[in-house]
């Protein structure tokens, strides 16, 4: 997935939670833009924070498969709260 294509999903307003989904089925969910961060000087790099531990995961952004935003705003799919970190 393209860098801009991530960094317009957390400029959408208001904003909608949303689960990364990785090519190999992991998934980490957002549920705000603070949770995430692309760093200025990486062109392929995206941190995530952990939203129960607080722990930082590392992606490449071509491992990023989807961006599918959560009805309701709630966590979904098998990674839950910030995957596998």
């Amino acid at each position: 997935m393209e860098l801009a294509q991530i960094k317009d999903t957390l400029k959408v307003q208001p904003f909608r939670p949303f689960t990364m989904r990785l090519v190999d089925g992991r998934e980490y969910f957002v549920p705000h833009p603070e949770f995430v961060y692309i760093p200025p000087s990486m062109r392929h790099t995206v941190l995530l924070s952990n939203t129960e531990t607080g722990a930082v995961t590392i992606l490449d952004a071509i491992m990023i498969a989807s961006i599918p935003f959560t009805e309701n705003g709630e966590q979904g799919g098998a990674g839950g709260a910030g995957g596998d970190s």
